[in-house]
């Protein structure tokens, strides 16, 4: 396995400090996946407490 795995070790580029989540002035940095976007400004929004949460339509008695 360790053969394996050291095979091509000489034509790997180190990725190790060339890429970080922050930026010069240690802010986040800019994100670029629409995925993730959409993830964040989901996670963004408040959750109201579960008694004002609608669960009508959710539960059938389909069983």
């Amino acid at each position: 396995m360790n053969d394996l795995i050291s095979r091509h070790s000489q034509d790997r580029v180190k990725l190790k400090g060339k890429y970080s989540r922050f930026d010069e002035n240690q802010h986040p940095e800019n994100v670029h996946s629409r995925y993730v976007k959409d993830l964040l400004r989901k996670l963004a929004k408040p959750v109201p407490p579960l008694e004002e949460q609608d669960l009508s339509g959710r539960v059938t008695k389909d069983i």
